[in-house]
């Protein structure tokens, strides 16, 4: 069993972590924007960074101000996350199918065992990383209701 304390310490480190790859994804989605190639994927980068941003930015304000529902938000955010990724990994396998479907038998073979192969990896993966932030999210959450706890009971008012 992690200490609380410990999963306070995750949680800030993760917090982080998610805070920079969101704001390193706002910076290359405005320069994407900014080059004037795709505007229209630029401008879904740039709404979907300013999401997570905001998201990102809860979790850190649940962990500093101990509020649960904040820290809730977050993990609604990453489980929504989970399941669009998931079923557009699916969909791709799906459609790499189907576009190679009219070429030979050979390369429809080869296609699609190397293509199951590599989102079965992503799925795999995606699965992992899910799983560790979850895991980390209610850590935090525990860590939360224990210090909210704590502090009543040294109030005295819960004794």
């Amino acid at each position: 069993m992690v200490s609380y304390n410990s999963f306070r310490l995750l949680g800030y480190l993760y917090a982080g972590l998610c805070l920079t790859c969101s704001v390193l994804f706002l910076i290359t989605a405005t320069l994407l924007l900014s080059n004037g190639e795709k505007s229209g994927e630029g401008i879904i980068y740039i709404l979907f960074s300013i999401i997570s941003c905001v998201f990102d930015v809860y979790l850190f304000a649940g962990i500093v101000l101990r509020r649960v529902a904040y820290v809730n938000y977050h993990l609604k955010f990453i489980s929504f996350i989970y399941a669009v990724l998931l079923i557009g990994l699916f969909g791709g396998c799906v459609v790499i199918g189907i576009l190679f479907s009219t070429e030979g038998f050979n390369l429809i073979c080869i296609t699609l065992i190397a293509s199951t192969a590599v989102f079965c990896f992503g799925i795999v993966v995606i699965t992992i990383l899910y799983t560790l932030s979850v895991w980390v999210i209610r850590g935090v959450n525990s860590y939360i209701k224990y210090e909210t706890v704590r502090f009543i009971t040294e109030d005295g008012e819960m004794a």
